[in-house]
């Protein structure tokens, strides 16, 4: 049997003991351009940790990630950053490592968490990865997420409507970007329309509409989101929730006279919906109020 190279006596030597020496003897091994040998030890001493998921194991994952990618083990760089991800969302070195091992793995099965990795990152802004860096992130991002898209959309309008609500889902969790995921939602639904396609048609074009209305919502940007609404009710006739945003909507926007008709609507059980009582209440609200508005003001604020 061959004989067991020193770093590695060193590691069984040590197995339990101070992690942070063999972290530091790692990245010594690393620095010298011994990218195997110090691959081996942060191995080695992950493997040792009592505490999986403490600090200093997240950074020898880190730092074997980082040997991997030397070491051209894409794969092994991707397991290893997605571990750290699991335990650290926000972990920037993890996303980016893991974004750029995907792009050289190659694998398009891959590129859409990939190119997640870079939204993440690049909502940071140059702060979080430096300018040069950023740029190639910029690359990549483009590079996956188009390979994905272009796709979809030329061959499958629901399942390029599902990435994108799924992509939206994502960054609205991990991170809350909403500009991202409004310049995704708009850009998507522009497709569905320039197709000539009806929301009603793709499920998951619907949810797109949906999830848009519900940002317009939280940006105050009623008068849109109300459009949304609108095209909504068209697909969900029977649901009254939706129905009741749109009042709110419309008697935001000073439409007393649509109020009034969406509140009928909802009143007359119009498209086999069935409010409760209290939805049925609140629709009375919205009507008594747009008709005292309609009274007060005449024709100096009505716009529909």
């Amino acid at each position: 049997m061959p004989e067991m190279p020193e770093y590695m006596r060193q590691t069984l030597r040590l197995r339990g003991g101070d992690l942070e020496s063999e972290k530091a003897r790692g990245n010594s091994l690393f620095q010298q351009g011994r990218y195997r040998e110090a691959r081996d030890v942060y191995t080695r001493a992950i493997d040792s940790a009592p505490d999986k998921k403490s600090d200093t194991v997240m950074a020898l994952l880190r730092n074997r990630a980082a040997a991997h990618m030397k070491l051209q083990s894409y794969q092994g760089a991707i397991d290893d950053s997605t571990a750290v991800i699991n335990v650290n969302p926000n972990c920037n070195k993890a996303h980016l490592r893991r974004a750029m091992a995907i792009e050289k793995l190659g694998d398009v099965k891959n590129f859409v968490q990939g190119y997640r990795d870079c939204r993440v990152l690049m909502s940071d802004g140059e702060g979080a990865t430096g300018v040069e860096t950023l740029k190639e992130l910029n690359r990549i991002e483009k590079k996956m997420r188009d390979a994905v898209r272009t796709n979809l959309a030329k061959n499958d309008i629901n399942a390029y409507c599902k990435n994108v609500f799924e992509d939206v889902q994502y960054y609205l969790d991990t991170r809350n970007l909403i500009d991202v995921s409004l310049d995704d939602l708009n850009e998507c639904l522009d497709h569905v329309v320039a197709e000539g396609g009806e929301y009603g048609k793709y499920p998951y074009a619907a949810k797109c509409l949906l999830v848009r209305a519900e940002i317009l919502k939280q940006q105050s940007c009623f008068e849109l989101m109300e459009e949304d609404l609108a095209e909504l009710i068209k697909v969900e006739p029977k649901n009254v929730t939706l129905r009741l945003w749109r009042c709110m909507c419309l008697e935001t926007c000073e439409r007393f006279k649509k109020t009034q008709n969406a509140a009928k609507s909802i009143m007359a059980c119009e498209g086999g919906c069935q409010p409760t009582m209290e939805e049925m209440q609140a629709a009375e609200g919205y009507l008594a109020r747009a008709q005292k508005n309609e009274k007060k003001y005449g024709n100096e604020v009505i716009k529909g």
